[in-house]
């Protein structure tokens, strides 16, 4: 994540006299890194290979929540197979 921007944009729905004729895009920019020289340490991520995108705030924090969804179903699911004894009424180890 590197940041978030506003930016005036023209309003199509705006069709009467008394509409908003300009409305505020909120965008969000992030960066993908290379696996191999990604460092949690800088607050850019990377320094060379990278790639910096701009997509809507929607569309980001959607694709945000899913992620994170995704990953507590796997956490989720990887405990219910490996850890937790949860098949068999419980007795997965005798």
């Amino acid at each position: 994540f590197q940041g978030c921007h506003t930016t005036p944009q023209w309003n199509e729905d705006a069709d009467g006299e008394d509409d908003v004729k300009l409305t505020n895009l909120n965008l969000v920019r992030f960066r993908l890194c290379p696996s191999d020289t990604c460092a949690t340490d800088s607050a850019y991520g990377c320094k060379s290979g990278y790639g910096d995108y701009v997509v809507s705030m929607d569309t980001y924090l959607q694709a945000y929540l899913d992620s994170v969804q995704q990953d507590q179903e796997y956490n989720c699911e990887y405990a219910r197979s490996n850890e937790c004894g949860c098949y068999n009424n419980g007795d997965d180890y005798g």
